[in-house]
């Protein structure tokens, strides 16, 4: 357990709320429009849930997509205030918590389940997960798991393949101001690896591509909670 990083990635959340609404609700994070939204909303639809939980829902995009597209009940809990508040003003009927990935893992009950999905889209970025995993579980027994995350071989970049912190600048967006993050990096094996040990099984990997690059833009899991035959 890194208390210091999860505390910075709160942090750069909170400080980094209003830049990073805006720069999804004006479309300019390329890999969204180029494949990494369509993805992750598709895979929670061929579950054909009646309720899904959005942890790490931000300022509420997914969250409203999945009741729109799907007409099912969807909770959405964040760490950051700041990013549940914007959520909450955009979907006033909608149903946003403030709740940090610690309690979840002390008591599954705040979520207010059970539901049919769990979602996490690009919001698992600390070291420690298996309580997190495991509440989950417990939030959605019998239910499917759905994590979008960054492809192992893409963010790897010129570092080494193997688990530990790098630090997001934001850069790529193109705009100053924004508060640095650090995220736990996980190799794909470290990814399989930490969802069975929380008693997850992973039914598909799926690899959304760039339409031009033909690389893939994410690395796209769905587990269930269903034990192996």
């Amino acid at each position: 357990m890194r208390p210091d990083k999860d505390d910075r990635i709160r942090t750069s959340w909170d400080d980094n709320a209003g830049r990073w609404t805006e720069a999804v609700r004006a479309g300019s994070i390329r890999s969204r429009g180029a494949g990494t939204d369509t993805a992750v909303v598709e895979a929670v639809a061929r579950l054909r849930p009646g309720s899904v939980l959005d942890v790490g829902c931000g300022e509420g995009w997914l969250a409203r997509r999945l009741a729109q597209d799907l007409g099912c009940r969807v909770v959405g809990v964040d760490g950051s205030a700041e990013l549940v508040r914007l959520a909450r003003d955009a979907d006033p009927t909608g149903d946003y918590r403030r709740i940090d990935y610690g309690a979840i893992a002390a008591d599954p009950a705040l979520l207010g389940g059970p539901f049919d999905a769990v979602v996490a889209n690009f919001a698992l970025l600390s070291e420690e997960m298996s309580g997190l995993l495991r509440a989950l579980l417990r939030a959605a027994p019998g239910g499917a798991l759905v994590i979008q995350t960054v492809h192992p071989w893409v963010a790897c970049g010129d570092g080494p393949y193997k688990d530990g912190w790098r630090e997001e600048t934001f850069a790529a967006f193109g705009a100053e101001g924004w508060s640095r993050m650090p995220w736990f990096y996980r190799t794909l094996a470290s990814w399989h690896e930490e969802l069975t040990a929380a008693g997850w099984r992973v039914d598909a990997v799926r690899e959304p591509a760039d339409p031009e690059s033909g690389r893939p833009l994410s690395l796209l899991l769905t587990c269930t909670s269903r034990p192996a035959a």
